[in-house]
């Protein structure tokens, strides 16, 4: 899994990943709510200083850098509940052990027809199944 940097202009569009590492885990919060809606939060850091991160958001902004938990980490993540070990890993994800690489063109999406069902998905980092999961929601047209 990557994302995609092109914050600056006239600079190709990069996307950082870590080697061999198929999946990111980014630490997050997340809440249910009573009438079944879920919301979430990815935790980030300042990246200014950072060479790969601090060029994923636009000229003029503060850098961040969402919080990247290593896969040998991920259970100790979800299960935390010492305030000061969460704060353990709100770190910079080390440049040396990160990856870039040119992004793929992305070309813009044509407007959906009115009548188009909308799929709604959410990739997100879930206590309760111990990994990603997606979850999609449908939503009615806008002429139902």
């Amino acid at each position: 899994m990557s994302w995609v940097c092109s914050a600056l202009p006239g600079l190709d569009s990069t996307s950082p990943s870590l080697p061999g590492e198929p999946v990111l885990g980014i630490a997050g919060l997340w809440r249910d709510w009573p009438d079944e809606a879920y919301s979430f939060t990815m935790l980030t850091v300042n990246a200014d200083q950072h060479p790969v991160m601090s060029t994923c958001t636009p000229r003029g902004k503060q850098k961040r850098s969402v919080v990247i938990v290593p896969r040998v980490q991920w259970q100790e993540w979800l299960t935390c509940r010492n305030p000061e070990l969460v704060r353990s890993f709100t770190t910079l994800y080390p440049e040396g052990q990160m990856e870039t690489e040119p992004a793929p063109i992305v070309r813009r999406a044509k407007e959906l027809p009115v009548s188009a069902d909308v799929h709604l998905s959410l990739y997100a980092l879930y206590p309760h199944v111990g990994g990603i999961s997606r979850i999609t929601q449908r939503r009615k047209s806008r002429e139902s």
